[in-house]
């Protein structure tokens, strides 16, 4: 989410955003949106030439409201990516086919808790197939990605199997840099996600 002194730069097009007011203290740092200005700020610092959209919603007709909201959508030279964001710190296990994670995390004063997580990576398989749908049917064909990434510096992946690609936040834009680039192109990509804007 955005923060309310957060201005969305990315695009000029209308996104539909929502906006809360910052938190104080660890609030802020251990909040999701927190961890979402995170990415989007060191995507912008490693990934300039990328085209990057914070929160847009997805039509998706499945899902309640008939919107589904993806944390943030890169586009470049290389495809178009959905990149779901978690700023969860501790210790993360769970397969893609668990509908439950679970987190344990230790803290200071020396006791350890255990609590359950959605899966993580169902967030973004279903995000990813809805934004891959609306971009099919305005005739965009190549490479929608989905990627799951763990913002928080403290944290500790214990993952099993899963069908989507997952890392933390240095790993990111190497990640993403190492898919291949498209045969449509950067243009395309802008293009067709300029369509879909206009759609929303």
């Amino acid at each position: 989410m955005l923060p309310s002194n957060e201005l969305n730069t990315e695009s000029t097009t209308a996104l539909s955003l929502r906006v809360e007011a910052p938190l104080p203290g660890r609030r802020l740092r251990d909040s999701g949106f927190y961890g979402e200005l995170q990415v989007r700020t060191q995507l912008r610092q490693q990934l300039p030439s990328y085209q990057l959209y914070a929160n847009p919603l997805i039509p998706s007709p499945a899902c309640a409201g008939g919107t589904r909201e993806a944390d943030i959508v890169l586009v470049g030279f290389n495809g178009v990516f959905v990149i779901e964001v978690k700023n969860w710190t501790g210790t993360i296990s769970g397969r893609a086919s668990d509908r439950v994670w679970e987190q344990r995390s230790r803290h200071a004063e020396g006791y350890e808790t255990c609590s359950p997580r959605g899966n993580a990576v169902s967030q973004a398989r279903a995000a990813t197939e809805a934004l891959r749908e609306v971009l099919r049917q305005a005739g965009y064909v190549d490479r929608v990605q989905g990627i799951v990434v763990f913002s928080h510096p403290k944290v500790r992946l214990a993952l099993g199997e899963v069908s989507l690609p997952f890392c933390t936040l240095p790993e990111l834009a190497p990640m993403v840099l190492g898919f291949g680039r498209i045969a449509a192109g950067r243009s395309i990509a802008k293009r067709v996600l300029r369509q879909l804007l206009r759609d929303l």
